[in-house]
Parts: C-alpha cells; sequence; structure tokens
C-alpha cells in the first residue's frame, strides 16, 4: 500500500523546538477516535534541557476530523513532579464509552545512583507504567492506578490498551527483569510482554 497526497497538520501549533532557549517539546503521539466523531490524541509535552526529556502527558480534541485541534481544551492527565514524570503514552475508548490512557512513568535521580540512565542534563530511569480512565470523553480522570509488571522491574510502553471481544484488557510493554546498567551492555535485555486486566484496567497480571 502506497501513502499519497498526505496532509500534515501542526496539531499543538507550535514550531520545531530549540531545547537551548527551553523551548517545550511536544512528541511520542498517540491518537484514538471516539465514539461521538471527536478525536483525542495523547502527547508527551516538556521542556528538555531545563529538566528531563520526559515531562507532561497531556491530551489535545478534534472534532473536525483532525484538522485544528482546540489548544484552550488542553488538558494534563499525567502531571510531573519535582522528581518524576511521564514518557510515550497510548489512549484508547472501551466499548462501555470508558477512555483509558497509559504512559510509562520515569523517576529522577543523582547522578551518583548506581541505577541510572543519561537523560540529557540530568538522571533518570524507568519506574513502572500508570493508567488512568475516564467517563465523560477525556474531561475529567479518574485515580492514577499503578500497573503490577512483576515479575519484571523496569517496563516502558508504546502503543495503547486493546480491548478485547471478551472484554478483558491487553496492555503491550516492553520490560527488564533486572535494572538496566547503563551504555556498557551489561544487565537485562529488554524483551516484549502483554499484561491482562479481566476488571477493566484496575489491576494487570502477566
Amino acid at each position: 500500500m502506497k501513502l499519497e497526497n498526505i496532509e500534515h497538520v501542526n496539531v499543538t501549533n507550535t514550531g520545531p523546538t530549540d531545547w537551548s532557549k527551553g523551548e517545550q517539546m511536544n512528541c511520542e503521539a498517540n491518537v484514538a477516535k471516539l465514539e461521538n466523531g471527536e478525536l483525542v490524541v495523547v502527547y508527551q509535552a516538556g521542556v528538555v534541557n531545563l529538566s528531563h526529556d520526559v515531562g507532561d502527558i497531556c491530551l489535545l480534541r478534534s472534532r473536525d476530523g483532525g484538522q485544528s485541534w482546540d489548544a484552550e481544551e488542553k488538558l494534563t492527565v499525567f502531571p510531573s513532579g519535582r522528581d518524576h514524570g511521564h514518557n510515550l503514552s497510548g489512549i484508547t475508548q472501551l466499548s462501555d464509552g470508558t477512555i483509558i490512557c497509559n504512559t510509562a512513568g520515569y523517576q529522577f535521580l543523582s547522578p551518583g545512583d548506581p541505577v541510572h540512565m543519561r537523560s540529557f542534563k540530568d538522571w533518570s530511569r524507568w519506574d513502572t507504567v500508570l493508567v488512568r480512565k475516564s467517563d465523560d470523553s477525556g474531561y475529567t480522570w479518574g485515580d492514577t492506578i499503578r500497573v503490577n509488571i512483576a515479575p519484571m522491574i523496569q517496563a516502558n510502553c508504546r502503543d495503547s490498551i486493546v480491548e478485547m471481544p471478551d472484554g478483558s484488557l491487553l496492555l503491550p510493554l516492553h520490560a527488564n527483569r533486572y535494572a538496566w546498567k547503563g551504555a556498557d551492555g551489561m544487565g537485562d535485555r529488554k524483551r516484549s510482554i502483554v499484561l491482562w486486566s479481566g476488571d477493566r484496567g484496575e489491576s494487570w497480571h502477566n
């Protein structure tokens, strides 16, 4: 299949990011179409050179098929803090109308921590995977659910949760069983895993 005549839309109405000036970075987006016809996009928003290459997970919506996105309705689904941030997210609407959003949480560390990952000016590492749900088309969100990734100790997401015909949910991840130990190649290799939920994302099992 060859895609032709592709139209590009600037969803966040921002230009190329100049990290040296501390400009906002918007990236790593996932889009879902809701049952009411709207499109919602979740993406990572952060200021790289002032903090980390992780930040908030924000949501924008479009009511015209993606031609325009209302910046005044921007919502933060997963806010960052002084000691944590988020990177990569997914969003989908379930058959009962619930919207479920997943993201990878990062913990900020000092350079002296034995388990670390270089992240531009500062240090961070995978923390865990988080989920939030909305029953009003993404305008308000419930409590944050911390996903049980055991026996893995680190995990990250790249895509959205999938609903199966029986109503159970699948969450695709890539993960490590042991701590990542740096660029020297030591430590555990990443592997792909899928977690399962039988209670609409309230709990997760391998």
